[in-house]
């Protein structure tokens, strides 16, 4: 794999919507002179190369002690810049990616409250929270009733995300599950994820049941599949040896 050619493929891809192919010759087989090239890119302070990183994160990094290098320079950034920075968010996004213990440690625990003036920064420490909470988390879920009062709809978002960590029941998750089938909405898409697949316990659910609920993927199969809702993100879902739900991810 040429590094500027998948870059220039990626950076076409990119600019016309979804870069579908340049990530799925990336989950095909990144060579290791290809990440440390998106390396260089990304020590150039290139948000587009920190998305790819992240790719790399799910698909495993090829390069020894890359990824360790990786969590430890998004770390260093999240605990100095949290919340206050733009790249701060999305370096905790990829932080929790790869080392989703620590991430939650750090955002349910050690991290404490701040007057939050941006409506769209609260938005996002709102959702980083819930999605830390959705799952179980007790901690992330009280961090989040604790925080200061929040500017404009960010207030009530947090109030909605509260609301939304009751576990839904069988018959809800089917009721939802069929309305995403036809409509294709990343909010479904969302609340299905944050609210019922998260939570999934390890060796309860078969992949193939799964996709059965949430009708063909866009990319993949029964081993690994994707999802990628009109005009939202994505999610990712990988079966474990055994066939069970495993690894799962929704960014």
């Amino acid at each position: 794999m040429d590094p500027s050619l998948f870059w220039q493929e990626f950076l076409e891809e990119e600019q016309a919507g979804y870069p579908r192919k340049a990530l799925a010759a990336l989950r095909a087989g990144a060579s290791a002179s290809l990440e440390q090239w998106l390396r260089t890119k990304w020590l150039q302070a290139d948000d587009r190369a920190l998305i790819l990183l992240r790719e790399l994160m799910i698909v495993g990094f090829r390069t020894p002690g890359m990824k360790d290098e990786f969590l430890e320079r998004v770390e260093r950034v999240v605990r100095a810049e949290y919340p206050e920075s733009a790249r701060s968010l999305k370096y905790f996004t990829a932080w929790s990616d790869g080392d989703k213990e620590a991430a939650s440690r750090f955002l349910g625990a050690e991290w404490h409250p701040v007057a939050i003036g941006s409506e769209l920064t609260a938005s996002v420490v709102v959702a980083q929270l819930a999605g830390l909470a959705r799952p179980g988390n007790e901690v992330a879920r009280k961090k989040l009733e604790s925080l200061p009062l929040l500017p404009g709809r960010a207030e009530e978002e947090r109030r909605e995300a509260l609301a939304s960590l009751r576990p839904l029941s069988e018959g809800e998750i089917r009721e939802l599950a069929s309305k995403w089938r036809r409509s294709r909405s990343p909010d479904l898409l969302a609340r299905l994820y944050y609210r019922y697949i998260a939570a999934i316990p390890a060796k309860t659910v078969k992949m193939k049941d799964l996709l059965r609920l949430l009708g063909r993927p866009d990319i993949g199969d029964q081993r690994e599949a994707r999802y990628h809702p009109n005009g939202g993100t994505a999610l990712f879902l990988c079966a474990d040896e055994e066939g069970y739900v495993g690894p799962r991810s929704f960014a």
